[in-house]
């Protein structure tokens, strides 16, 4: 997709807007993506309070293609019908037709562009988290795209994951012949114990708990994936243990992100009704999550996980969008 001329123009008069900012990276700070660890040429840095991180990285680990264009200083990411652009030293992101202001500018550090980590990876449908304890910058990014699978008795691939019996009756001159297939579903077990954690730790969660809220500690959560792991031991729990690994998550990110609009100070004055607007909030996530309680189907997971990441954008939109017509 190629920029239009309203697009290139603003990227144009922003060039010349704002200065080269020199900064040095931080070799302490790690990032990983879905949970596994990425190297970088140049790693994640913070910047006036902001954390940066390799746009190139995040924007192939999300399966998008990238180009850079020296002459504009910008990089281009696109994948399917949607298109990203961000330009050095301006603060706009260009999503198709979309403009966003952005609350810090992109920079260049040994030849890497480096941007803002939350609108990095919201480009394309992702969430940003930041373990301060470890230093790590966590994004996790829809895979919902991704082929989900499962092996049934005679090894034949399907789609489904519910346990059911199909017979089928052939007659031909009074002989009958029957066929049964089993497919393959996560063992009660695994599902079980997933189950009675994520619930646990969302009831450990209340509208301006998220810091004390202990199912939601980085390293409550690892121990509880990590288990989660241990006891998968066919394909189908491995699987299964995977993606409500993703799931958690992303309730940990919507959880810190309505506390965060909670706290919002400058809401806060010019909302009076604040905390009735993210209780509603809270309420709304909580539905979208129990949804995953009556599946085992990994796509159908996948594809709440994928809504919560939407839910967290949306939510910032609207809320900001109240705050200005205020």
């Amino acid at each position: 997709m190629k920029i239009n001329k309203l697009v290139a123009s603003l990227l144009a008069v922003s060039l010349l807007a704002f200065p080269v900012v020199q900064v040095s990276a931080d070799e302490n700070i790690s990032l990983t993506v879905n949970g596994k660890s990425i190297e970088t040429q140049v790693p994640p840095t913070i910047i006036d309070g902001r954390t940066m991180v390799p746009v190139r990285d995040i924007f192939e680990a999300c399966g998008a293609k990238v180009n850079w264009d020296a002459n504009t200083k910008t990089i281009t990411g696109e994948k399917g019908n949607t298109t990203v652009v961000m330009q050095i030293d301006s603060n706009m992101l260009f999503i198709n037709e979309k403009v966003t202001e952005m609350d810090a500018t992109p920079v260049i550090i040994n030849g890497r562009t480096l941007a803002p980590a939350r609108y990095v990876a919201e480009s394309f449908g992702g969430i940003v988290d930041w373990n301060a304890e470890d230093k790590v910058v966590m994004i996790d990014v829809d895979d919902s795209d991704e082929d989900v699978t499962e092996t049934t008795t005679e090894e034949t691939t399907v789609t489904e994951e519910t346990t059911e019996v199909t017979t089928v009756t052939e007659t031909t001159e009074a002989t009958t012949v029957t066929e049964t297939t089993t497919v393959a579903e996560p063992s009660d077990m695994i599902v079980n114990a997933v189950r009675s954690d994520l619930q646990k730790a969302m009831g450990t969660y209340s509208l301006g708990s998220y810091a004390t809220a202990g199912k939601f500690k980085t390293t409550v959560m690892k121990q509880t994936t990590d288990n989660w792991a241990s006891m998968a031991t066919t394909a189908v729990d491995k699987q299964y243990a995977a993606v409500n690994k993703t799931l958690y998550y992303r309730i940990n990110s919507c959880y810190k992100a309505i506390d965060e609009l909670y706290a919002n100070k400058q809401y806060n004055s010019k909302l009076s009704d604040l905390r009735n607007i993210m209780a509603e909030y809270k309420t709304k996530v909580n539905d979208i999550i129990n949804e995953s309680f009556k599946t085992r189907n990994a796509g159908e997971i996948n594809k709440i996980s994928s809504q919560l990441g939407t839910f967290i954008t949306d939510m910032r939109t609207e809320v900001k969008v109240l705050a200005d017509n205020t």
